[in-house]
């Protein structure tokens, strides 16, 4: 499986990592990451986009898996074909892709992006999407991978 990052930017994200309102937590994006899973690809880039608080957004819901074994429920809330809130923001461009056909992606590298010395700390209330602007090719499908750290907000 994967999903589409999309032709531009919109309300649709590929996708899309939220804090709630309720939130006591910071959290903050360091890696972000894609594999190409199939289909051709049109040459853009992929983004970070920043959305505006209120609205909770919607889509596939993921189960965060902690990198500490046994620490409990993340959070952040992450979601693969996410619907956002309108008036994006890009926050950080991420890479561009070239045109791509599937039968000569063979060895295609995964795509990192390591904001450890940058990151994006995204506070209660408010959320980030991945999406693209990408040529519309056939069905090119990615799979995303979000990495954040949660640090507690003093009293």
């Amino acid at each position: 499986s994967g999903v589409w990052p999309g032709t531009t930017i919109s309300t649709t994200a590929a996708m899309a990592l939220q804090n709630p309102d309720n939130g006591t937590n910071w959290l903050v994006l360091t890696v972000v990451k894609a594999a190409y899973v199939s289909g051709t690809l049109g040459a853009g880039f992929h983004a970070i986009i920043s959305h505006v608080a209120g609205a909770d957004f919607t889509g596939t819901a993921i189960t965060p898996i902690s990198s500490r074994l046994g620490s409990g429920t993340a959070t952040g809330l992450p979601f693969y074909t996410a619907t956002v809130p309108s008036g994006g923001t890009i926050v950080r461009p991420l890479w561009s892709t070239l045109p791509l056909v599937a039968t000569t992606a063979t060895g295609f590298p995964t795509l990192e992006a390591d904001l450890t010395n940058h990151p994006i700390i995204i506070p209660p209330g408010h959320g980030v999407s991945l999406q693209g602007t990408v040529g519309a090719g056939t069905s090119p499908l990615f799979i995303y991978t979000w990495i954040w750290t949660e640090i507690v907000i003093p009293a």
